[in-house]
C-alpha cells in the first residue's frame, strides 16, 4: 500500500475521531443528549439559559449537528413518540395497531421504540431516546416504566399513560379498568360455586397493571369471605409451573385465575399432563381476551375494550398538543371490558 496514502487514511481517521459529538455538547453545557437535541430543533420549550449554554458549548467545541437533525429544524411533520411493551404480547400488538390507525386518522405520524426487557435502567434509557426525537408528545405503555419517570418526561412534552392503570393521579392515562376486571372474574367463580381459589401474580416493577389486577382480586375476595392464595408465576418454567398446579389441585383449590390468557393456557397445558379434569375438577379462567382461537379453546377470559382505549388515548395526546396545555387538567379514563364465559370454567363438583 502506498505508504503516504496510508498515512492520510490515518490522519483522517484520527480527524475523524477527534470530531466532538452531542455528549461532548451535553456534558459541556451540563444538559442531558435529549435537551441538545432539543436546541439543535429550536424547540421552543427550552429555556432560554439552557439554550444559551447549549449554543455557546456547540461554538467553542465546534461541533457540526447532522445532517437529519438540521432538517429537523423546518416545519416537521406533527409527531407522536410511542414507547410500548413487545408486540410479541397479543394485547400490546392490538394497542399498538389502534394507536397507529388512530393517530394517522388524526393526521400523525409515529415514531416507535418497543421495549422488549423491562428494567428501570432500559426504560430510562428508551424514555430518554425517545424524547429526543423531533416529536410533539409521547404515548408510553409499558407495565415496568416507574410513575416517577413518568413524571419527569411529562414535565417535558405532553405525556399519556396508555393502557395500565397510573396510581399517582398526576398523568393523563387511558388504560383498563383493572379493578372492574377483578371483580367480573371472582363474582363469575363465585356464582358457579367456588370458595378456594388460586390466583396468579406479577412483581409490580414488571407489569403494574397485571399486579393492580391481582391486588384487586385479593382485595375482592376477601371482601366477599372467600379463601384464596396466590403466588408469583411471572416467567415460571414449564416443569416448575406443573408441580404449582399440581400442588394447588391438591390443597382444594378448585379454580386458578391466570394472569393473560397465554399463562391460563399454559394452566390448561399443565393440567392436561396432570390428567386433572377442567373444567370438572379446575376451573380456569384468563384475561385480555384478544389472542386469537380462544373460541375454540373456549377459555373464559375478560375482554379487554382495546380499541376503545388505542383510540382514546390517541385522541388525548392530539387534544393536549393543540391545547399547548392551556386550560386541559389532567385524565384519568379507565375503560372496563366483558367476561366471556367459555368452556374452562364450572361448578364445583
Amino acid at each position: 500500500m502506498d505508504p503516504t496514502r496510508h498515512q492520510r487514511e490515518l490522519r483522517g481517521l484520527q480527524s475523524r475521531r477527534s470530531k466532538p459529538t452531542i455528549l461532548d455538547v451535553a456534558a459541556a453545557a451540563g444538559v442531558s443528549k435529549s435537551t441538545v437535541s432539543r436546541v439543535i430543533r429550536q424547540d421552543s420549550r427550552v429555556a432560554e439559559t439552557t439554550r444559551q449554554a447549549v449554543e455557546q458549548a456547540i461554538r467553542q467545541l465546534g461541533y457540526v449537528p447532522a445532517m437529519s437533525a438540521q432538517l429537523m429544524r423546518a416545519e416537521p411533520a406533527p409527531t407522536i413518540g410511542l414507547l410500548i411493551s413487545s408486540i410479541d404480547i397479543p394485547i400490546f400488538a392490538q394497542l399498538n395497531r389502534y394507536l397507529h390507525e388512530g393517530l394517522t386518522e388524526l393526521g400523525f405520524h409515529v415514531i416507535q421504540q418497543t421495549v422488549t426487557h423491562s428494567t428501570r435502567e432500559s426504560n430510562e434509557a428508551a424514555l430518554e431516546n425517545l424524547a429526543s426525537m423531533p416529536i410533539q408528545g409521547m404515548l408510553v405503555s409499558v407495565g415496568g416504566v416507574e410513575s416517577e419517570q413518568h413524571l419527569r418526561f411529562a414535565q417535558q412534552m405532553p405525556l399519556v399513560v396508555v393502557g395500565r392503570p397510573e396510581p399517582t393521579g398526576q398523568l393523563d392515562t387511558v388504560g383498563f379498568d383493572e379493578e372492574a376486571h377483578a371483580r367480573l372474574i371472582v363474582d363469575h367463580l363465585i356464582e358457579l360455586g367456588h370458595t378456594r381459589i388460586m390466583m396468579q401474580e406479577a412483581p409490580q416493577d414488571r407489569s403494574m397493571g397485571t399486579w393492580m389486577r391481582a391486588e384487586a382480586q385479593k382485595a375482592y375476595a376477601a371482601s366477599k369471605g372467600l379463601d384464596f392464595a396466590s403466588a408469583v408465576t411471572f416467567g415460571m418454567k414449564e416443569q416448575d409451573l406443573i408441580r404449582w398446579v399440581d400442588e394447588a389441585y391438591r390443597d382444594g383449590y378448585t379454580a386458578i385465575t391466570g394472569l393473560f390468557d397465554r399463562n391460563a393456557i399454559a394452566v390448561l397445558r399443565a393440567a392436561r399432563k396432570l390428567g386433572i379434569d377442567v373444567p370438572g375438577q379446575l376451573s380456569v379462567t384468563g384475561s385480555d381476551g384478544v389472542l386469537d382461537g380462544l373460541d375454540l379453546i373456549g377459555l373464559t377470559t375478560v375482554r379487554k375494550p382495546v380499541e376503545t382505549v388505542g383510540r382514546m388515548a390517541a385522541r388525548r395526546i392530539v387534544e393536549m398538543i393543540q391545547s399547548d396545555g392551556a386550560g386541559c387538567k389532567h385524565m384519568r379514563h379507565l375503560v372496563a371490558g366483558e367476561l366471556v364465559v367459555g368452556t374452562t370454567t364450572g361448578g364445583v363438583n
